[in-house]
């Protein structure tokens, strides 16, 4: 919500867990919405004329077929007030070849959501998952882009490629239906080094950077995506500086200590989020 807020968007979160930390820790603690609780929150907004004045939508990890089914009916309703609601799905599903969500869940992803979003924002393993395309070059990535297109998205910026023959990268790709200004390009790539070490929560601030940078510069995705990356990438180093490096962990460590060391410092990087910082990106 931060980043948002501070690219000059009103947002009005809608919790879906309230847990005492979150879930990269060895343990978490607190209560799930369920789907009848999801939909009280939507009608109280509704009594009040609230739903009418959205001109956003993003959703994030979604853990149940039955909040999967009024998060559906939410968009629906949000388009029936707004008819140009701009729906950005972050389809949290999972990463490094594993599922973190039902099988049923990842199925209504792409049967259900993901043909109402405007822009979608997978990583290669969620790519792959909606697609059901194997992703080994950026060729790959952009066909399985456009089988996304086909579904519905306009706009499919896939947060993280790891390519053969690129070690030691990260390739970000984009792709996009709508105009570009000066005849830009519709598809494109942007590669960065890959950053050692496990960080909670960088899908969440990608994902709401691409809806912010996406608003401030319509018919510039590249450029939008170009400011996401730089962001990303300086909280990521910032947050690193902040323990010297001794806080890295990897997948397979996750200890309180470890997870504590490598929150995301969002706060420390208010400057990075307004004015991403000038960087080398290929």
């Amino acid at each position: 919500m931060l980043p948002m807020q501070l690219l000059g968007l009103d947002v009005d979160p809608v919790e879906t867990v309230q847990f005492s930390n979150h879930t990269g820790y060895p343990t978490s603690r607190g209560s799930v919405l369920d789907g009848a609780g999801f939909a009280e929150l939507i009608n109280g907004l509704d009594d009040n004329g609230l739903l009418d004045g959205y001109s956003h939508l993003l959703t994030g990890y979604v853990g149940s077929p039955c909040l999967m089914q009024e998060v559906v009916k939410a968009v629906g309703r949000l388009r029936e007030k707004n008819p140009g609601l701009v729906y950005v799905c972050d389809p949290v599903m999972g990463d490094n070849g594993k599922l973190y969500v039902k099988p049923e869940v990842a199925s209504m992803f792409r049967d259900r959501v993901v043909p109402l979003a405007t822009i979608v924002t997978p990583n290669q393993f969620e790519l792959e998952q909606l697609t059901g395309l194997e992703v080994h070059s950026i060729e790959d990535a952009f066909r399985a882009m456009d089988a996304l297109h086909a579904l519905g998205p306009r706009t499919v910026i896939v947060s993280s490629l790891f390519l053969p023959g690129k070690d030691g990268a990260v390739v970000i790709a984009g792709s996009t239906l709508d105009e570009q200004e000066e005849g830009g390009s519709r598809q494109f790539c942007i590669e960065v080094p890959k950053l050692d070490g496990y960080y909670t929560g960088t899908g969440d601030l990608f994902a709401a950077l691409t809806l912010a940078w996406m608003h401030r510069l319509p018919g510039q995705t590249r450029s939008a995506v170009r400011s996401v990356v730089s962001t990303v990438q300086a909280v990521i180093k910032r947050t690193a500086a902040a323990t010297g490096g001794a806080g890295r962990m990897s997948l397979e460590e996750k200890s309180s200590s470890a997870c504590a060391a490598m929150e995301l410092r969002l706060v420390q990087s208010i400057d990075d989020i307004q004015e991403p910082p000038a960087g080398d990106l290929g």
